[in-house]
């Protein structure tokens, strides 16, 4: 398959990602960070002897990893090189699908599935595969999204690139469907084969500034994409459009308050 093909839906996420690697790093992973870390505290990390991220990204989580099971092997994992390429040297780090795992089995005694299963096409796979890799006992944590944001600035933004024609969002990049409600994790974490299942919500509730919700949403991911897809003016035209109208806006006009699904279970 030729490397810039975007037919299949893994390849094009990796490759999305890769090349959004230094945005994300400086932008979005430091808002997603403080809500992870809340996952880890969740987790049997000081009793580990070997941990998988499972879905690293560009590494952000793991000193937090490292410091909560300063004895354990710790290994990132991700599809996109162009992320694991800014994770820490000093980490083991493979490029992997999450659906396909190359590890043996009974390998892990924690996962981390960090902001990544919206991305699966087969979640239910890769909670399989996430238990394939534990241990007898180990323990897998996740956090998903409950859907796309909805508050009042990004619907300003979803609107305006319509108007200017921008192209429509590819539906295989992301699908919250099937992991969006504590009931949803609940079921594919007991298919898969998984006790002592938890799934709890907590608001996401990050308070945008307008300059970086434009930065975020102009430098990664499918806004990015969206916005690319104009011309120069309709560029220059849309950005205009969307400072005027942001604003005029209020503070909580900016606050996502999507809500984030946590999800802890152990392997039968």
């Amino acid at each position: 398959m030729p490397e810039n093909d975007m037919s299949n839906p893994r390849r094009m996420v990796a490759q999305c990602y890769s090349s959004d690697a230094e945005a994300y790093e400086k932008t979005w992973a430091p808002v997603l960070r403080p809500h992870a870390r809340q996952l880890l505290d969740c987790l049997p990390l000081h009793l580990a002897g070997r941990v998988l991220d499972a879905g690293a990204g560009v590494g952000s989580l793991l000193p937090d990893i490292r410091k909560r099971a300063p004895s354990a092997v710790v290994v990132a994992a991700d599809c996109a090189l162009g992320m694991l390429a800014r994770a820490p040297a000093s980490v083991p780090r493979t490029v992997t699908d999450l659906l396909c795992l190359g590890f043996a089995p009974a390998t892990f005694d924690v996962v981390v599935m960090a902001f990544v299963l919206f991305h699966v096409h087969d979640p239910s796979q890769a909670m399989r595969e996430a238990r394939r890799v534990l241990r007898p006992a180990g323990t897998v944590g996740a956090i998903t999204w409950d859907g796309e944001p909805r508050f009042p600035a990004q619907r300003v933004w979803m609107e305006e690139l319509d108007s200017q024609g921008a192209v429509a969002i590819d539906p295989s990049f992301v699908n919250y469907e099937p992991v969006g409600s504590p009931t949803k994790m609940r079921g594919l974490l007991e298919a898969a084969g998984f006790d002592a299942v938890r799934a709890w919500t907590a608001p996401f509730d990050h308070e945008y500034g307008m300059e970086e919700f434009i930065t975020i949403r102009t430098t990664r991911g499918i806004h990015r994409r969206r916005f690319e897809s104009l011309d120069e003016d309709r560029r220059r035209s849309f950005l205009h459009r969307v400072r005027e109208r942001l604003g005029t806006m209020q503070r909580s006009d900016f606050v996502d308050r999507s809500t984030l699904i946590f999800t802890t279970a152990t392997r039968r």
